[in-house]
């Protein structure tokens, strides 16, 4: 017996894209992977690795950005399934996939319209959908793209920049569609064709893309003394020059190294009834010494740290 699918809703959220979500937990629990199945048939055919589940509460968002879509699926987690390109497909749009669970996760990439079976697990996806018409002229160099893009060099600030929009998207405001829409356009080409002309339409984006991508492993790296733009531009896969090119305008890698430490360790210290001594925090946030650290702070905030402790009911010993 078939399926009947819950249609899809869009979201009211006052101020932001609409977006169009399908959700599976409407239907029984029985029935909930077939109606998975069935929202995806104009896309891929989509089997589960053991053949059943109990249940499949999963959803799917699409954000509608133009001539782009950008989609997220939610699925159970370490559920096996497998899915393969139809023969006669009904699109055949590219497009780019990247698990969001992994911390540096390749980016798939594939034409619809070309015979492809994969397998996974994963339980968070994002999606961008390219379609043909806005990538005439790329063609050739889309369809001949390896299906796997190495999470190093532009692949890698693709995929971070996914995953920045996967939590950024939900809020941003109807007006900045296009802005998003031709930024992943413009990353998407230098990417897969990398000709001069792309490359230059695309080094704005890029250089954001950078310091987004610097930012994240800047602040997981707080408390790491080594942490500086050597390490920071073989995190990214890219040389020492383009990062430092990246940050000229907001005053270079070590500045924004300082000034991210800082505002770390004046959080910390604002946060009632925390306890340690001043000299830990500063060998926890990748300081040499503590006076290292005190001069700094002063002429960060114009106070020592241990005037900021003073206002405090509980102070640091």
């Amino acid at each position: 017996m078939p399926i009947e699918t819950p249609p899809s809703s869009a979201s009211s959220d006052v101020g932001a894209i609409p977006r169009a979500e399908f959700a599976t937990r409407h239907l029984a629990a029985a029935d909930q992977f077939d109606g998975w199945r069935a929202h995806y048939r104009d896309t891929f055919d989509l089997t589960l690795a053991n053949g059943r589940a109990d249940r499949y509460d999963a959803t799917h968002r699409s954000w509608d950005l133009g001539e782009l879509t950008f989609t997220q699926a939610m699925m159970p987690a370490g559920v096996g399934r497998r899915w393969r390109h139809w023969q006669r497909p009904v699109r055949d749009d590219w497009i780019m996939v990247v698990a969001a669970a992994e911390t540096r996760p390749d980016v798939g990439f594939r034409s619809l319209a070309r015979p492809f079976e994969g397998a996974g697990h994963d339980g968070h996806i994002l999606s961008l959908f390219l379609p043909r018409d806005a990538f005439r002229s790329e063609a050739q160099a889309f369809d001949a793209a390896p299906v796997r893009l190495p999470h190093a060099g532009m692949a890698g600030l693709i995929g971070d920049l996914m995953l920045s929009l996967d939590d950024k998207l939900a809020a941003l405001p109807p007006g900045g569609r296009e802005g998003v829409a031709a930024a992943l356009r413009s990353m998407v080409a230098a990417c897969i064709s990398p000709s001069p002309e792309h490359l230059e339409r695309a080094e704005g984006v890029l250089m954001y893309a950078v310091r987004e991508k610097a930012a994240r492993i800047v602040r997981r790296n707080l408390a790491t003394p080594g942490l500086g733009p050597a390490m920071i531009a073989a995190a990214l896969g890219i040389s020492r020059s383009s990062l430092y090119r990246a940050f000229e305008p907001h005053g270079g890698v070590a500045a924004y190294i300082q000034r991210e430490r800082l505002d770390e360790a004046y959080r910390r210290l604002s946060i009632p009834g925390q306890r340690g001594t001043i000299s830990a925090l500063a060998w926890e946030l990748g300081y040499p010494d503590p006076s290292t650290f005190t001069r700094a702070f002063r002429r960060r905030f114009g106070h020592a740290p241990r005037d900021l402790v003073g206002r405090r009911t509980e102070t640091l010993d």
